[in-house]
């Protein structure tokens, strides 16, 4: 997992798009990545400490602050990355779960419950943490 912590640098988007673009040259299915692309970490705890530096301290940074960070990561990483990062952050965690229900009682035989549940679309978790 590796970090970027350079707000406005502009040859880091130009070095992602070299790796997804694969211009960079590869062997094993394996790339080499540049030091300065990133600061390696080891874990999803340490990656966070790096980008979010004091995030228990957010009402004290103003909105710019956060606007400067961001870490990119896989879907399947996504959730407990966010979970890790919300467990930090002062004040109450309120929990919403979703009604996953169909609206017209006439489609309950065309979308049954287990289907919904099984649905998880982009945006739309079955339960949010905010």
């Amino acid at each position: 997992m590796r970090a970027h912590l350079g707000g406005g640098s502009i040859t880091f988007p130009s070095k992602l798009l070299s790796v997804g673009d694969g211009k960079i040259p590869h062997s094993n299915n394996k790339i080499e990545i540049d030091c300065d692309l990133g600061v390696k970490v080891g874990n999803i705890e340490e990656l966070i400490t790096k980008v979010y530096p004091d995030i228990s301290q957010i009402e004290n940074k103003d909105h710019q602050w956060m606007c400067q960070r961001a870490i990119l990561a896989r879907n399947s990483n996504v959730d407990e990355i966010n979970d890790i990062i919300l467990s930090k952050l002062p004040g109450d965690i309120v929990t919403y779960t979703s009604i996953d229900t169909v609206m017209d009682q006439e489609d309950v035989v065309n979308y049954p419950q287990e289907f919904l549940n099984s649905l998880n679309p982009s945006g739309l978790p079955h339960i949010l943490l905010i």
